[in-house]
């Protein structure tokens, strides 16, 4: 069993990704895009994946502020990943081929990877008959406000976070991001942000069922409703506004009030 864990950015994915982490039955690599550029050749796939880590991944943004043992054991995971792979050098890599490696690096028959940008890829990967496609989506506001705080802190300077000057520009990316959930919702597990933070169990079961795991394995202590409506102390009047007429009527929708 192969899956992958997608949404928009700031939208609860890394809180997904360490439920399952922990789970018992289930292995996930964190945003090494191990299921992007599928069924090309190998020099491809791998070329992509070595690129992004080295230059665009989580893992190489924290850079210097990364304790050396957190920046080793992302480089000896693709060493492994990789070594696993060799026998597809001269051939296209297919989400089997990345299911089988995953599951001897992890030692799990579970095995996906986390990437926010997998609800962009949506078209490509609904083709996969074999992968399980999971994707979050949370309150607009909260995800800009979010995704803002983190382009004046964590992210600031990037060279990817340059096309986000303003909250309206997160907001469109947002409602991409929504628009290709709803295109391909009969081909996914779709869960939102707030029902898995105020209720988790129902939504881990969902999640339990649709990976073939027992749903007990998932520590819900790590749940808490904290960040839900931070956007009203982050957010100027003018930023909920712009929002509210760029993503209002796709939240209106998903069943979040304009209030």
């Amino acid at each position: 069993m192969a899956f992958i864990i997608g949404g928009h950015p700031r939208s609860g994915t890394t809180l997904l990704f360490r439920l399952c982490r922990d789970h018992p039955q289930i292995g996930i690599a964190g945003e090494f895009k191990c299921f992007q550029n599928l069924d090309r050749p190998f020099p491809e796939y791998w070329g992509s994946i070595e690129t992004d880590w080295r230059h665009f991944s989580f893992f190489w943004r924290i850079g210097r502020r990364a304790p050396w043992f957190f920046k080793a054991g992302s480089g000896i995971f693709l060493a492994r990943y990789r070594w696993q792979l060799r026998n597809r050098a001269r051939a296209a890599v297919t989400a089997a081929d990345v299911e089988r490696a995953l599951q001897s690096v992890f030692h799990r028959s579970v095995v996906g990877d986390k990437y926010p940008h997998y609800v962009f890829q949506l078209p490509d990967l609904v083709r996969q008959p074999l992968l399980q496609r999971i994707i979050l989506f949370r309150d607009a506001r909260d995800v800009v406000s979010s995704f803002m705080n983190m382009l004046r802190t964590k992210w600031k300077g990037l060279s990817w976070t340059m096309e986000f000057r303003s909250a309206g520009d997160v907001a469109r990316q947002w409602v991409r991001a929504i628009e290709s959930m709803e295109k391909y919702r009969d081909d996914l597990l779709v869960l939102r942000y707030e029902d898995l933070v105020r209720d988790p169990q129902p939504e881990l079961r969902k999640m339990a069922d649709c990976l073939g795991v027992d749903p007990a394995g998932f520590n819900i202590r790590k749940i808490h409703t904290a960040s839900i409506g931070k956007s009203k102390r982050f957010l100027s009047e003018k930023e909920m506004g712009e929002i509210l007429e760029i993503a209002g009527p796709a939240m209106e929708r998903w069943g979040y009030s304009r209030g």
